[in-house]
């Protein structure tokens, strides 16, 4: 996938249930903005809050606080490393909504994942389909369109649920934890403030 973001011309848009992959990508996202001035990316991710990050913990046989927790903390990751490029270029949005298909959009280039019962989706086959195939644009690019028009964007969705997140970094960790996890909000609270 780190190729394909390095030759994108017009916009890459990323429909994700969780954001350890593009979070692992982050560094190559930004390179290629960099490369691309007129490159604009669009991440959509699943409301750690949601009923639907406990149900999918379920369906992976994880505890759902910590998978709550791991989603909150890459999405927050992505945005800080994002961050380093003009957020006039991209930005991240939260959607609440049964998720029903991961997908990456790489200029005219559909590539998307099937969320399977207890695996991960970026461990399954992967299919591409070009946007100008019949229903093609129905069948994601719409779907992509009315997600982001739902969705939250982080900063705002971050000082909506400030309390919460603090909660859920803080839930069953020590003292000396607690701390860490306040300054983290502090400084995160000081760069959407910024922004």
């Amino acid at each position: 996938m780190e190729v394909r973001y390095l030759k994108a011309e017009e916009s890459i848009k990323i429909l994700e249930l969780n954001l350890e992959t593009v979070d692992s990508q982050a560094s190559t996202i930004i390179k290629a903005m960099e490369l691309n001035p007129k490159l604009s990316v669009q991440i959509l991710t699943l409301n750690p809050f949601s009923k639907f990050a406990e149900n999918r913990a379920n369906q992976l046989a994880e505890l759902p606080l910590i998978y709550r927790r791991r989603l909150y903390q890459t999405i927050e990751s992505t945005y800080n490393k994002l961050n380093t490029i003009s957020q006039k270029r991209w930005e991240i949005r939260i959607y609440d909504t049964f998720p029903t298909q991961i997908m990456f959009q790489i200029d005219k280039a559909l590539i998307n994942s099937i969320i399977s019962l207890g695996r991960r989706s970026r461990d399954m086959l992967h299919f591409e389909v070009q946007a100008s195939r019949p229903n093609a644009s129905d069948t994601f690019e719409a779907h992509f369109a009315q997600l982001w028009s739902q969705g939250v964007d982080y900063k705002e969705w971050f000082k909506r649920n400030r309390k919460d997140v603090v909660d859920l970094l803080e839930t069953g960790n020590s003292e000396s934890t607690h701390m860490q996890r306040r300054q983290r909000i502090s400084q995160n609270n000081k760069i959407i403030k910024k922004a």
